[in-house]
């Protein structure tokens, strides 16, 4: 059994800035990933269950041994807190850009969602597809209107979520004052966003699209990978939107900011 100090390694250095502080933590296998190589343990040796780090931190040790959790200990090293029961850590904003600079988070599709950290479904070709007539037909309809951005993340007036959505559309005045070289987009600002949903569908119609309701954004439409519908929510109101139409293939849509704008969307 190896025995090694992690202090040397960025990924570690970042995940004491999450609260974990002192040696290695016993049996946290396989650390591969961060370019280390056999089974470390901690000078002395503690058990994972029973370290204070894991109490505090127990989804950033589970990132250190390269994996991707929702913040609960789901793989047993030996005798763990499972037996007994575990709490679930509560990520906020600054965890998750620590991850994210550490490159933790490096080639994967994750969103900060209320406290947790959720991996997205790789994209098919359908979803594939979609994505790219959307992106020409949106810049194309747009141009010299409003500035289009795809797979943005969208700052929210709370500490603990980050989603992300497929596109994202912005008035010129507003990505001209700042281009968010130094900030991102916030939700108030945004004249629409757009996702496009498969196996993520549930989720955007509910969790999502509540949340954009919640932070005040004016339009959300959701093109359904299965079904080729365009569903468009607006008037935001009490975390839900009052308004919804469903648009099928050959109806073209507008958005709030751009009523003159025809948006062909389900083709090219």
């Amino acid at each position: 059994m190896k025995t090694a100090r992690l202090e040397q390694n960025g990924t570690y250095r970042a995940c004491s800035r999450l609260g974990i502080s002192g040696t290695v933590l016993d049996k946290v296998a396989p650390i591969g990933r961060l370019g280390l190589s056999g089974t470390y343990r901690a000078r002395p040796p503690v058990r994972l269950a029973g370290h204070p780090a894991f109490k505090k931190c127990s989804s950033s040790v589970v990132q250190v041994a390269g994996l991707i959790y929702t913040g609960v200990m789901t793989q047993a090293y030996g005798r763990t807190d499972l037996e007994r029961g575990v709490s679930r850590f509560h990520f906020t904003l600054e965890h998750y850009h620590t991850m994210i600079e550490a490159g933790l988070l490096e080639g994967k599709r994750v969103q900060l969602i209320r406290g947790e950290l959720l991996e997205m479904t790789p994209m098919g070709p359908p979803h594939i597809g979609r994505i790219t007539i959307l992106t020409m037909q949106l810049v194309a309809s747009l141009r010299g209107r409003a500035a289009v951005s795809s797979q943005t993340p969208i700052s929210l007036e709370t500490k603990d979520t980050e989603p992300e959505a497929d596109f994202v559309i912005l008035s010129l005045e507003v990505f001209q004052e700042s281009q968010f070289e130094n900030r991102l987009p916030r939700a108030r600002e945004v004249s629409a966003l757009v996702e496009v949903s498969d196996s993520s569908l549930a989720f955007d119609r509910g969790e999502k699209l509540t949340l954009y309701a919640e932070n005040g954004v004016k339009e959300v439409w959701i093109l359904v990978v299965k079904t080729g519908r365009l569903e468009v929510y607006r008037n935001p109101r009490d975390g839900a939107y009052l308004e919804k139409r469903m648009l099928e293939p050959g109806e073209s849509a507008r958005f709030l900011d751009y009523p003159d704008v025809e948006v062909v969307w389900w083709t090219l």
